[in-house]
């Protein structure tokens, strides 16, 4: 038997594009998730990931809807008009009435702010199966 045939293949980890304009908290959800085994790329606006472009494999997007300049609302809908199907989460500590249709358009999730227990890591699961 060939051992080239035995192998199992190599799955690339699942990968997570945060993107939040406090930096404490950037650090502190790219910290937590990294333990939970994903890979992480952190953003610090909306504008940064746009000139970036999304990593290429599995990926889940976790937004925050308060960014300076671009909502996190208004960046997922950049990407969905761009053709992007990505999960994308939003977390938001409060949101709008008038936006919440717009949000249920683009959104896999919301997770309200502060970030309590396993909310957005069950969000992020569920957005990746």
């Amino acid at each position: 038997m060939d051992l080239a045939e035995t192998r199992l293949p190599v799955q690339q980890p699942l990968s997570v594009v945060l993107v939040e304009d406090d930096q404490a908290l950037l650090g502190a959800l790219a910290f937590a998730l990294r333990i939970e085994g994903y890979e992480i790329y952190p953003y610090s606006s909306a504008e940064e990931l746009l000139a970036e472009g999304l990593p290429s494999g599995p990926v889940c997007l976790v937004i925050d809807q308060g960014l300076p300049g671009m909502t996190g609302l208004d960046l997922v809908e950049i990407l969905r008009e761009q053709g992007t199907t990505t999960p994308a989460i939003l977390i938001t500590g409060r949101l709008k009435r008038e936006v919440e249709l717009r949000v249920a358009r683009v959104f896999q999730a919301v997770v309200n702010k502060p970030l309590l227990g396993n909310s957005l890591t069950e969000a992020i699961s569920k957005a990746l199966s």
